[in-house]
Order: C-alpha cells, then structure tokens, then sequence
C-alpha cells in the first residue's frame, strides 16, 4: 500500500508542472497575457523548471507583440548558458525575434549558427519558414514564395511552423487579390476579376491546409482576411461593373458578398468552439450584421 501512494505521488504532476502545461495551453489559443502569468507564478516556484519557465515567458512577449521584452528575456537566458551549450529553441526563438524587430542579417547569422550544428528535419522547416517570411517582408517576392513552399514540400511535422507558411501565404495571395487593379474596358475588367478568382483559389488551398493543422488562432485570422477579400470583391464589382445590366451586377456583389458571410460564420464556429473567445465571436456577430445589412440595402 505504501508503495502504491508513493508511485502514485510521484507520478501526479507537481504545482510547476500543471502551471507550464497551463502556458502552453493558454498559447495555443492565443492568450499571450494568461500565458505569460502561468509561466510567471511557475516561476515562483522552486525546481528544475525555472528556464523554462523563462522561455515560455519569452514566447508569451514575442507572440504577443512586444519583440523587444522578448529580446531581453531570450538574452538573459542565454547568459545563462556557455555560447556553445545554448539550447537550439533558445536559438531558433531568438532568431524569430531579431526578425520580427527587422534585423534580419543578424536572425540570419543565428540561423546559420544553428545550422553548424546540424539541424533537425523539423528545424528544417522551421527555418525555411523564417526565410521566406523575412524575404518577403524585406520585398524579395520570389525568394520568399520559393522558401515557402520548399520549406512545406518537407515531409516533417513541424505544425506550428507549418501553420506559420500556410498562414503567410494565404496573407499574401489575399493582399495580391485586394490589390489587383481592376480598370479598362470590359474585357479587361472580367480578365482581372479571374485573376483575382485566381489568387482565392490559392488562398483557399492554404486556409485547407492551416485547418488541417489545429491552429485556431490563425484560422480565425485567415477566415477573417477570407472575408474581407470577398466584400472587397463586392465593393469593387459596385464601383467598375458598369458594363453590367443592373440585376447581374447586384446577383455578382450578393453572390460574392454572402461568400463573405459564409466566412464569418466559420470564423464564429472557430471562436465559439476552439478558441471560447467572447470578444472574437462578438465581432463577428457584428461583422456578420453589418455584410447583412449591405446585403438587403442593394
């Protein structure tokens, strides 16, 4: 008997343990500040958790739009290690940090560090990721789109990071189509608008593959931006679609325009279900109102 309430008691996970398990829970929906008050009163606590405590506070900064806090944070840590022995998240964390502040030469430089060391095939993706993002956000389209897609034609798991490419791509063909001018004749105009036909479809196949990979917070993102593409499409057919009889060209904004609903209320599924997140749903349910008022109005 006594041996069982041992083994029973060191198998039950300690205070430090249920408040980390709390942190990663708390980000995987996108609650930066209950994820970072976990971490902190876990870090309160005495034993052998106390550096990771430390990372997961980082994250909590770095996800949560303050890189800055999470610069120091991954600095501190890592004078809390000799140069060689840091740990490779602890890199990789850092390197993603330096280039949300756009100081990608020296993210790169962390990245080839890591790299000496030999990289992992999860790491690969990861790291892929990194690259093309960062050359896309430093105006190197076609770099960036084929790291991108090189780094997903990887066979490893790497979900997050995943998540992370497919999300970026779909950002990018949405901002594309918001952006494609639609001008000229009418030849010219019905050309654009399947361009931009085009460029959804592709945003769709990374919205199918981002929901595939169990990342609420960045669904709702992509549902969201989904969305807004579609009404753009509708405001746009209002303003160049002159050449169209009056019935067709209000049946094509409807028709785009309930497009976008239907996007809110997958959005509303997500933010209901996965996320329980009241301010998200609320919203939507507005956004939602509002598309059914432009709706009725045409």
């Amino acid at each position: 008997m006594l041996a069982l309430l041992l083994a029973a008691a060191l198998a039950a996970p300690g205070p430090s343990s249920r408040l980390l398990a709390e942190a990663r829970h708390h980000a995987r929906t996108g609650d930066w500040a209950g994820m970072r008050q976990a971490a902190d009163a876990a870090l309160d606590l005495p034993g052998d958790h106390q550096r990771q405590a430390q990372l997961l506070i980082g994250v909590s900064y770095e996800l949560g739009g303050a890189p800055e806090a999470a610069l120091a944070m991954y600095d501190l840590l890592m004078s809390a290690y000799r140069r060689s022995d840091a740990p490779d998240t602890l890199l990789l964390r850092r390197a993603t940090t330096l280039g949300l502040l756009e100081r990608f030469g020296p993210a790169r430089r962390q990245l080839r560090r890591l790299e000496r060391r030999g990289v992992t095939p999860e790491q690969q993706v990861q790291l892929g990721v990194l690259r093309g993002v960062w050359s896309l956000e430093e105006g190197r389209d076609r770099q960036g789109l084929e790291a991108l897609r090189d780094a997903l034609a990887l066979r490893a798991p790497s979900p997050y990071w995943r998540a992370r490419g497919h999300a970026t791509l779909l950002h990018y063909a949405l901002e594309q189509c918001d952006r494609f001018p639609l001008s000229g004749d009418p030849d010219a105009i019905e050309g654009a608008l399947a361009t931009r036909g085009q460029l959804v479809e592709l945003a769709l196949d990374q919205a199918a593959a981002l929901a595939r990979l169990d990342h609420p917070r960045e669904t709702l993102d992509a549902l969201e931006a989904l969305s807004h593409s579609f009404e753009v499409i509708g405001d746009d057919l209002i303003r160049v679609g002159g050449y169209l009889d009056d019935a067709e060209r209000l049946r094509r904004v409807e028709g785009v325009w309930l497009k976008a609903i239907g996007f809110v209320d997958r959005g509303l599924l997500v933010a209901q279900r996965d996320l329980n997140d009241p301010t998200a749903v609320s919203a939507l349910e507005a956004r939602r109102h509002a598309l059914q008022a432009r709706i009725e109005s045409l």
